[in-house]
């Protein structure tokens, strides 16, 4: 199946086959956790200045950024995953090119699940955020070519949330 052919398979499968059937048929590869992020000295970085968004600008005063570095694309390169904006339904993560250090794009919640389908040579991901005690949104993204970008989200409930989180443990 071609990268055209999967993001088709992945738009309107939500629709047509129902968000069930669609996840049932991605295997999550692993997942990233935010408490796995790591101190880094932001002028050991070299990040283009023109790569944050400006939500962000504000963080690049801080001596440190926490990020989690995990190589996304296989490329031998560790993708740095800057968080900022923590709240109680997650956080918000900049994704940067490891090999470039160009901006990626920007996915919220977690964890992240990192799937093991690929789109443009990147894998498809999804986040959780909780919404209330028994009540949340997956998010999904995917690489459009130049960066991620959240192509669906769902509302889960309490006993959605429980089943979906069983099956892909």
């Amino acid at each position: 199946m071609n990268t055209h052919h999967k993001l088709l398979f992945l738009l309107f499968g939500w629709l047509f086959l129902g968000w069930q059937n669609v996840l049932a048929q991605q295997s999550i590869e692993y997942k990233l956790w935010t408490d796995t992020a790591i101190s880094v000295p932001f002028d050991s970085l070299n990040f283009p200045p023109n790569s944050f968004y400006s939500g962000d600008i504000d963080l690049l005063s801080y001596d440190t950024l926490n990020f989690i570095i995990h190589d996304l694309n296989k490329d031998n390169f560790e993708e740095y995953i800057l968080l900022s904006g923590c709240g109680n339904g997650g956080c918000v993560e900049t994704i940067f090119n490891g090999q470039t250090k160009i901006n990626l794009g920007q996915i919220f919640g977690e964890p992240i699940f990192v799937s093991s389908s690929w789109i443009n040579n990147w894998p498809v991901l999804f986040t959780f955020s909780h919404q209330s005690a028994d009540s949340g949104l997956l998010f999904f993204y995917v690489f459009d070519g130049e960066k991620y970008i959240q192509i669906s989200r769902i509302l889960l409930y309490e006993k959605t949330i429980t089943k979906y989180f069983k099956s892909i443990n």
